[in-house]
Formats: C-alpha cells, structure tokens, sequence
C-alpha cells in the first residue's frame, strides 16, 4: 500500500513539475484594426473566442483563405453578420486591400 502511494504520489509531483515549466501564452491586446502579425498570435493562441470573414470574392476564398475562416461576399456582409454573427466573439475582417 505504501508503495502505491509512493508512486501516485511521485507520479503527481513529475505532472506537477511539467505543469509549472509550461509557458502560458498570453493574449494579445484588442485592437481596432489589427495586424496580419497579431491575428496570427491569436490564431497560434489557440483562443476560440474570435470569428474571421473574408469579405474577397467566392472564387478567390476558395483559391486561397485563412483557416477556418468565413466566406462573406462584401455585397452580402451588412445582411448576413446582423443574422449569424454573436456579440461576444472578436470579429476579424479582411478583403483584397486595407481598406
């Protein structure tokens, strides 16, 4: 019995001893127009509270896009992100320019 405890108990400091070493990652700050750098910070954070819309053409979402972004024409934007989108996740938009 005392042999099991002993090997729970090492088991648990060894997890413990990974755990503590482990970076956490942290957020980057919100910002109204955000760089290609800072998505990609958010994306590499693995934080699911954000929503990407590619505003390009269909064909050129489908040539080339952001994982696990949203195709949405910019004609239909105002229409379709007052029906789908929720308020409590970041929204990232990007299109052909800056503008």
């Amino acid at each position: 019995m005392i042999d099991m405890q002993n090997t729970i108990g090492n088991a648990k400091d060894k997890v413990l001893n990974v755990v503590s070493k482990t970076p956490v990652p942290i957020p980057p700050e919100f910002h109204e127009q955000a760089s290609v750098h800072e998505l990609k910070s958010r994306l590499d954070w693995g934080e699911p509270a954000l929503t990407i819309l590619d505003v390009r053409s269909l064909q050129a979402f489908r040539q080339k896009r952001i994982l696990g972004s949203v195709s949405v024409p910019l004609e239909a934007l105002r229409q379709r992100t007052r029906l789908n989108l929720e308020a409590s996740r970041d929204l990232y938009v990007y299109g052909e320019t800056d503008a």
